[in-house]
């Protein structure tokens, strides 16, 4: 009978099929030990360096934190101390500031010349030691402390500026009228060459920063003209009565408005004072800065 092709020969053999994995190593017997096959992963030197040289850096970032960064934010007594201090060199410095506006409007140029160069000293000295004292330690990272000083310096700002309102008119309106020579004479004459004088010393006057010092410069000017005015109606009334007495009446000041053009002057000068003494007095920044050292003193007696 012919062989079906498709059976193939059944005496031949099998083909030998090749496993896909490698033969896995028996289990060991009992009571033999597991074979540990050795780690090929080796620490270089250069690594363990690099991990001792990382843990070194941590280690001084918190030492630099604990022995430098945090004791400059921290406020010790010391600082305390210093800016209480600086308080009682603000108060002394400070005290002396404005002298009274009156001062500052009246009297010979020699004196008000004096009296300028000591506030202009005293308002320098006043502002060094108030910039010290915000610079201090205690103040700047003390929060409490930094909000009492804010308050203590806004006022100071008004304040000071109350002072630089009077030296500024001191220097340019009322020193340039005490260095008019009024004269020994009290002719009307004489009255009015000092009027047209004022007239003169005041036109020249410009470049004024302070809006009070401009107002009362303009009332100045109106009441010097004021004043020239009046004295030269005065003259005219009293040439007439000289010419003929009996159809001319004695002139008086209050009829040629002499008394009202000397009390529009005074009432010049009167006003600049009493706006200026209410910017001081409205400013007067001692009870904040009586608080700020209060707080102070607590902090330093803690």
């Amino acid at each position: 009978m012919d062989k079906n092709p498709e059976q193939g020969d059944a005496s031949a053999q099998p083909a030998v099929v090749q496993p896909l994995l490698k033969k896995q190593p028996s289990a060991p017997q009992d009571g033999a030990q597991p074979v540990v096959q050795p780690s090929n992963i080796k620490i270089k030197p250069g690594v363990i360096i690099a991990i001792a040289s990382a843990v070194a850096v941590v280690v001084a970032a918190v030492l630099v934190v604990f022995l430098v960064v945090l004791p400059m934010f921290s406020v010790s007594k010391e600082d305390y101390e210093t800016a209480y201090e600086l308080t009682s060199d603000v108060s002394s410095e400070c005290s002396s500031m404005g002298g009274g506006t009156y001062s500052y409007t009246s009297g010979s140029a020699t004196t008000m010349k004096n009296k300028l160069s000591e506030a202009k000293k005293t308002l320098k000295a006043c502002d060094e030691v108030v910039q010290k004292l915000s610079e201090a330690k205690a103040v700047k990272r003390d929060g409490e402390a930094k909000e009492l000083y804010d308050a203590f310096n806004e006022k100071y700002a008004d304040y000071k500026k109350a002072t630089d309102i009077v030296v500024e008119a001191g220097e340019s309106i009322f020193l340039p009228i005490a260095e008019v020579d009024k004269g020994s004479s009290t002719s009307v004459d004489a009255m009015i060459k000092y009027a047209s004088e004022l007239k003169d010393k005041l036109s020249k006057v410009g470049n004024l920063k302070n809006e009070e010092n401009k107002k009362v410069l303009a009332n100045l000017k109106k009441a010097a003209d004021s004043l020239e005015t009046a004295y030269k109606k005065y003259k005219t009334a009293y040439d007439a009565y000289k010419a003929d007495y009996r159809n001319n009446s004695y002139p008086s000041y209050t009829s040629a408005g002499v008394y009202d053009a000397q009390d529009e002057w005074s009432d010049a000068t009167k006003d600049w004072t009493t706006a200026i003494n209410k910017l001081g007095n409205d400013s007067e920044p001692s009870k904040p800065l009586s608080e700020l050292r209060s707080y102070l003193n607590e902090k330093e007696s803690e």
